[in-house]
């Protein structure tokens, strides 16, 4: 039950960020898969460098330095970002809110159809039990807890989670959301570092 539960907070947390973001920078170019090409390879750039600057500012903590380890970092995001085709720092803000908040709908909705799919699976197998005489009444006292459980969790979880997707769907448009879902996967990539999405399957069955 705090599994899924702690599941469900996670795609509200998700979205609330991408939420907040949208309010502050939904401006900027049209999303296009030209610019998505480009902020991928942005963000690829950006991923790669970034353990080096944090070791170079943590190196450079209380002590004197020649070059500000800030300046120069800062020096290089600009140039990787100038490099993948942005005018500046600031276009790339803007269409990193732009495609983070409709990449976070889309996965806060995929996330939610899978957890209605695992309850869905998870009572069937219950209620098998529960039908099945050869199961000892006190094993079947324990499912009913848990299958009361579980609709109490979900219950008091999902209209929250689909209240903060609900509120950032009002800031994306249609074809933003085409565009981010056609290169759905090349996004995910840069984000996670290439590291291939996990198969869903619950109990034995895919989600």
């Amino acid at each position: 039950m705090k599994s899924h539960a702690s599941f469900l907070r996670r795609v509200s947390v998700s979205a609330s960020f991408a939420l907040f973001a949208g309010c502050q920078f939904f401006t900027g170019p049209k999303i296009t898969d030209e610019i998505v090409d480009k902020y991928v390879k942005a963000y690829t750039g950006l991923r790669q460098i970034g353990p080096e600057l944090a070791e170079k500012m943590k190196n450079a903590q209380g002590r004197e330095v020649d070059i500000d380890p800030g300046m120069q970092g800062y020096a290089q995001i600009e140039k990787i970002i100038k490099d993948a085709g942005f005018k500046d720092y600031k276009e790339f803000v803007q269409v990193n809110a732009k495609i983070g908040l409709a990449f976070s709908q889309m996965e806060g909705r995929t996330f939610m159809d899978q957890m209605d799919k695992m309850h869905s699976i998870g009572y069937e197998e219950i209620d098998k039990q529960l039908a099945d005489p050869q199961v000892p009444e006190e094993v079947k006292a324990e499912l009913r807890k848990t299958r009361a459980q579980l609709e109490e969790n979900m219950a008091k979880n999902k209209p929250w989670a689909e209240g903060v997707l609900k509120g950032a769907s009002i800031l994306s448009d249609k074809e933003t959301l085409e565009v981010i879902q056609r290169n759905r996967e090349k996004i995910r990539s840069a984000y996670t570092g290439g590291i291939p999405e996990p198969a869903g399957e619950f109990m034995g069955r895919k989600l």
